[in-house]
């Protein structure tokens, strides 16, 4: 999962088979706030848009991350 941030749109949602990625810009500091939700019994790889990345198993996880 390596979301692209747009900033004109400000947030976005999309699911597949299960994975949710949600992402909501901050104009001011020109971070985002990125939540991944991965179905049970599955992995995802989690790339950041600052180049930071996690492999993140079954649940929903949270960052932050500065667009750059």
């Amino acid at each position: 999962i390596q979301p692209e941030i747009i900033r004109e749109w400000g947030s976005f949602k999309a699911q597949h088979r299960g994975y949710i990625t949600e992402w909501q810009y901050n104009e001011k500091d020109d971070t985002v706030f990125i939540r991944v939700t991965v179905p049970e019994g599955c992995k995802a790889d989690v790339i950041l848009p600052d180049g930071r990345s996690f492999t993140a198993e079954a649940g929903s996880y949270n960052y932050t991350s500065v667009i750059g």
